[in-house]
């Protein structure tokens, strides 16, 4: 719909009360044969245009807009064509099989000397089918971000699907520390986010300590209201306190919040609320 269209032109009203359609018309004459449908090609030329814009941290958008003067019959879809064939050439494959996946766990499950280099803390890889449903998980850090375990008795777990192109949970976990910075220890990747997933993670923790001579004592999970995180951590870590995460909690009362008609009623709940944020009583 970029280029050219008919002068012709109709709309269909459909009644909202009735089942009548009323048909408008700006009664035109139709001039198709007048309209050129050529299309660019894509040539060479183009193509290494467009990949060195993309290398150079252009997006895809500002990259057709800067091509669109050279190249005026050249579509955003065709942009983004080059720059997908150019991602499967050089990056690799976005899906890998469970026996790859084991494979290259195994492969980086050695302690490496450098501290910042990233390796498998531990990883559980079941190639048997059971209903149909293959089983993995595994845990990724490195040795300075396992060492900041100690320095702080907060611990923070939460899943994102935001991270893959295989619709995979990632689980970020991590501490904060008495100025509130998040301080992320690692994270995880399996296939589900069920309490037996969560329960993987805090155990690679507790391995984690022991192995590397790391004093942990966590004493309080922040988290959202999910029972599988609650549960598995109970499991691992013994009876602790449960801390709901303050941005799911304030997320989900604007939700009921914005329910209230009167904006001044509801100005005035929301900042109590804010205040018992800051209230140092359990109770």
């Amino acid at each position: 719909m970029r280029g050219e269209q008919c002068r012709c032109k109709i709309y269909l009203h459909y009644s909202a009360t009735s089942d009548e359609v009323i048909l408008f018309g700006n009664n035109e004459e139709h001039n198709h044969s007048e309209i050129s449908t050529t299309t660019c090609r894509v040539t060479d030329q183009l193509k290494r245009s467009v990949v060195e814009a993309y290398q150079n941290g252009m997006r895809p958008k500002r990259i057709f807009e800067s091509q669109h003067s050279q190249f005026p019959d050249i579509s955003l879809p065709q942009i983004n064509r080059v720059i997908q064939q150019f991602k499967k050439q050089v990056h690799d494959p976005t899906a890998i099989s469970l026996g790859e996946l084991a494979e290259w766990c195994q492969t980086n499950v050695a302690i490496p000397d450098d501290v910042d280099t990233v390796f498998i803390v531990n990883f559980e890889i079941d190639e048997e089918f059971e209903n149909n449903n293959s089983n993995f998980k595994f845990f990724i850090s490195t040795k300075r971000l396992l060492s900041q375990m100690s320095l702080s008795n907060m611990l923070h777990v939460d899943a994102t699907y935001k991270l893959n192109w295989n619709g995979f949970p990632v689980f970020v976990i991590g501490i904060t520390d008495s100025a509130r910075a998040f301080h992320c220890i690692g994270i995880a990747i399996s296939e589900n986010e069920k309490e037996i997933d969560f329960e993987f993670v805090f155990n690679s923790l507790v391995e984690a300590s022991e192995k590397f001579g790391i004093a942990i004592s966590f004493d309080f999970l922040i988290s959202d209201a999910a029972p599988a995180i609650r549960n598995a951590f109970q499991k691992v870590f013994g009876e602790r306190k449960m801390i709901m995460c303050w941005a799911h909690t304030f997320s989900n009362i604007l939700k009921h919040a914005n329910k209230i008609s009167d904006k001044k009623d509801q100005s005035a709940i929301l900042d109590d609320i804010r205040s018992l944020q800051l209230s140092s009583s359990e109770l």
